[in-house]
């Protein structure tokens, strides 16, 4: 066999795709083989302090992890159920295997980027059906100089891990708008979107709001195809499929949200969001090394993802994209999300007099919207690469491209390199990490006193003068408290260190359970009995229909799987038999 059959064998070519997709991997993760990390993140406090907690919770028994309770000087954030965590775990385990938690950070980051990779290309190729086309849009989506300030500048973990379902979001769409109205397929496409929506509804609610409101223009644009019975049907199922994945978070979320008043539901309804501030300059989109933001690093969808634009919109002037349906889609969404991103888009005047735009306004910065664009973006890359490029230079476009992603990593390291030099430092242990690192403070309860989190180091003398010589002592124990009281002649409130979140439970030593209340600053309180002496024991139980909420998720799970085995088994042998 001569070299030129050996390089044109499918064996060759999977090796090839094997080492194209793990050097992209690895470029877009070269700022984690530097020593330490940045201690400048935007949120890295934040997300060390739901690692480190969760982390403690678990080692404690809590499976899954509902309330932080060492967060705030063991006063509690229970950041776990009203924030996604589920792909925090293999990572807790790392951490009760003896890794530091600069390990187990980098590679959570490393993770990302190597699931990243993975995903975006399988869905890409769902939509191009071009390998070449499909590494392409892989190159230009993972590289985006956004998704890596994202990771490593902003550490803004959940919005990098929702850049993960985003393609799962788009291949469902495209399938559903572009496929055949096959039962077998709509069930399909209506497991792809259930699985993207419910992806980005656990780990980055933000996100998951824009794409769902993004996906609402796009059905009303397209009500021809989407107010059909296939499509209603598969749009339907997938809305069904995503409560059930999903109803692990969603149900707890609800319910916490709901009986426990918390800042961010009085900010959404009671505050008018002044964004414009945050917006891009102009300019910033074209700088591929440094922008007005995020300590100098680019906040752009890349050149690639700009000149792809760019000459889409040369196209269309020219009419030659006349008849291209998907051209006329991609090119006004595109300039909308990136007008929209940039401060000349007059998001105060809208917030100010929209009660629609104010919740819209709740994405706190407008350039959030560049990820939806670069995706917006990568599709339309791979239409103009699929439809108006000569073929024969579909290796030699393929092979710029990749060399201008190793190009964009060499450039965005090299910036990384220098900005932190003096700020990185080595997380090694939970004495490391500052637990009282709540970031905006979202989750906490309406009447916490946000701005002296330092008087909670103590949870005993700050709340002395309310229980003077009624605690003798707080000690900690599992989620919950065990309180040594000594009551009066008459009943009495009895302040506990802890926020009062839903599943708190107060019992005395004899089993009796204590009605608990918002006492001073949403404590969590408790009437002590007249003359009772002895131990009051604070404890963390789930509802039950949390449990239930967790099963059915599980269960659901478990029947898709199934039934995608039962699906590949039969279209196998099927084929076996043609």
């Amino acid at each position: 066999m001569n070299k030129t059959k050996i390089f044109s064998t499918p064996y060759f070519r999977l090796i090839l795709l094997v080492c194209v997709l793990s050097g992209l991997i690895i470029i877009s993760s070269l700022p984690l083989f530097l020593k330490g990390i940045a201690e400048n993140g935007h949120d890295l406090y934040f997300h060390l302090m739901r690692l480190e907690t969760a982390f403690i919770d678990l080692k404690k028994g809590a499976f899954p992890v509902r309330i932080n309770s060492s967060a705030i000087s063991n006063y509690g954030y229970p950041v776990s159920s009203l924030y996604g965590d589920l792909y925090l775990y293999p990572f807790m385990i790392m951490r009760a295997l003896g890794f530091t938690i600069n390990a187990v950070f980098k590679s959570l980051l490393f993770t990302i980027n190597l699931f990243t990779v993975v995903i975006s290309y399988l869905c890409f190729c769902g939509i191009s059906k071009n390998r070449n086309t499909s590494l392409i849009m892989t190159c230009a989506y993972v590289m985006s100089p956004y998704r890596l300030t994202d990771l490593y500048v902003r550490n803004a973990i959940g919005e990098s891990v929702a850049a993960i379902a985003l393609p799962i979001a788009a291949l469902a769409v495209y399938r559903i708008y572009t496929g055949s109205p096959d039962r077998a397929e709509g069930k399909k496409a209506s497991n792809l979107l259930a699985l993207g929506l419910s992806i980005l509804l656990c780990s980055h609610f933000l996100t998951f709001k824009m794409t769902v409101f993004i996906l609402m223009i796009h059905a009303l644009l397209f009500y021809r195809k989407t107010f059909t019975k296939d499509s209603l049907r598969i749009i339907f199922a997938a809305i069904g499929k995503t409560i059930l994945l999903s109803a692990f978070f969603l149900i707890p979320y609800m319910d916490i949200v709901v009986s426990s008043p918390i800042r961010l539901t009085d900010t959404i309804y009671n505050t008018v969001r002044y964004i414009q501030d945050h917006g891009l300059f102009l300019s910033d989109l074209f700088m591929i090394t440094h922008s007005e933001f995020a300590d100098r690093y680019p906040l752009t969808p890349g050149l690639i993802l700009i000149l792809a634009l760019l000459y889409a919109i040369v196209m269309a002037i020219s009419g030659k994209t006349r008849k291209d349906t998907a051209v006329k889609y991609y090119i006004p969404v595109i300039l909308v999300l990136l007008f929209a991103s940039t401060r000349l888009f007059p998001w105060n005047y809208l917030s100010a007099n929209s009660a629609a735009f104010n919740l819209i306004s709740q994405i706190q910065f407008p350039f959030r919207l560049l990820m939806p664009a670069t995706l917006y973006m990568t599709l339309l890359l791979g239409h103009m690469t699929d439809n108006y490029s000569d073929p024969a230079w579909l290796n030699k476009l393929t092979l710029i491209v990749l060399s201008f992603g190793l190009l964009t990593a060499s450039l965005y390291t090299e910036t990384y390199k220098k900005e932190t030099s003096d700020s990185r430092v080595i997380y090694r242990d939970t004495a490391d990490v500052d637990l009282r690192s709540v970031g905006g403070g979202e989750y906490l309860r309406s009447n916490t006193l946000v701005y002296t989190m330092d008087s909670f180091d103590k949870p005993d003398e700050y709340l002395r003068g309310e229980n003077d010589g009624l605690v003798s002592s707080y000690t900690v124990e599992g989620t919950g408290m065990i309180l040594e009281c000594h009551g009066p002649d008459f009943p009495i409130d009895i302040y506990v260190p802890k926020y009062n979140y839903k599943g708190y439970h107060v019992y005395d030593e004899h089993g009796d359970e204590y009605e608990t209340k918002d006492g001073l600053y949403d404590l969590l309180t408790f009437k002590l009995p007249a003359g009772y002496n002895g131990n009051v024991y604070v404890k963390y139980i789930e509802p039950w229909y949390w449990r239930a909420a967790e099963i059915t998720s599980l269960v659901f799970l478990l029947y898709l799987f199934i039934t995608a085995l039962r699906s590949r088994a039969f279209i196998r042998k099927q084929n076996d038999q043609g």
